[in-house]
């Protein structure tokens, strides 16, 4: 088990509570490498990607930092609603943190819906400079989530209920076996699983704006297959992880995520939640293996 270096900081620009923070802070050699700036999902905080894989990045000497959504239980609230955010607020929380940090290069690792956050604050009208490259983990697809509502609707009934009851009804984070079936699998322990699903309830309480986030999502352009027509990378490398037991965001989703960005998808052995479980490792040496590259 790796000894866990993230520290929690202040956020000079104001756009968050707070920060977690791994690695060395001031990095030798005539260029720093980029930072990865860590984007968690739904029902989540940053502390899923400190568990893991900011202490693994960190022995290998790339920095990272994990910011808090708007809404989860640092308490800081929506302007718009106490129970839900727009998805205008995410984005003008992370551009302004990216902004404020123009010394630095970034590397945007989101997961799940954080995946949405990083390709609408990409496509905002003056989009950050400082974004060098992109990692998607079992991101939403740019069409959101309803194409994937159709297909498992028309493939596995009984699962398309159990999503509608796990993530729009919050079961996720009363319901263990729901928990399981949706985040990991059944190899996690009870205390573990507890554990995390007495976070899922506190980053619950306050939700996307789904109502308005239909009408702005990334892509509005869709082709013969219900996807979202390729946008290109601007320049960008971008990596496109799913997991083969994701229970989610299906193997569809995350192709489109790929195509939109014209590139390949690529599938590890894990359940949705990538960056937790005893198969952690699994995506964590991929992005590594990437990120070496770039």
């Amino acid at each position: 088990m790796l000894d866990n270096p993230v520290r929690r900081e202040s956020d000079p620009s104001g756009s968050y509570p707070y920060i977690l923070a791994a690695g060395p802070t001031c990095p030798e050699g005539p260029e720093p490498p980029p930072t990865l700036l860590f984007i968690h999902g739904s029902f989540h905080s940053p502390d899923c990607l400190a568990e893991h894989f900011m202490p693994f990045f960190s022995s290998h000497s790339i920095p990272s930092v994990a910011v808090p959504l708007r809404g989860i239980r640092s308490g800081y609230p929506s302007s718009s609603s106490p129970t839900k955010v727009k998805i205008s607020e995410h984005v003008s929380d992370l551009s302004n943190y990216l902004l404020s940090n123009p010394s630095k290069t970034f590397v945007l690792v989101s997961h799940s819906f954080g995946g949405i956050l990083a390709m609408k604050t990409l496509l905002a009208p003056s989009p950050p400079p400082n974004v060098r490259d992109l990692c998607f983990m079992c991101a939403v697809p740019p069409s959101g989530n309803a194409p994937m509502t159709l297909r498992y609707l028309k493939r596995d009934l009984p699962l398309s209920l159990l999503i509608t009851w796990g993530l729009a009804f919050k079961k996720v984070a009363k319901d263990p076996d729901v928990c399981r079936t949706l985040f990991f699998d059944g190899s996690m322990g009870e205390g573990e699983l507890e554990r995390w699903m007495r976070g899922f309830q506190e980053d619950s309480r306050t939700t996307v704006d789904l109502g308005d986030l239909a009408g702005k999502l990334p892509a509005d352009d869709l082709g013969a297959r219900g996807r979202a027509r390729e946008r290109g990378r601007g320049g960008m490398r971008t990596l496109v992880l799913g997991a083969t037991e994701d229970n989610i965001v299906d193997r569809e989703g995350v192709e489109e995520t790929a195509e939109y960005f014209g590139t390949e998808a690529v599938f590890v052995d894990s359940s949705h939640d990538v960056m937790l479980g005893w198969r952690w490792e699994n995506a964590a040496f991929v992005i590594l293996e990437w990120v070496k590259g770039l």
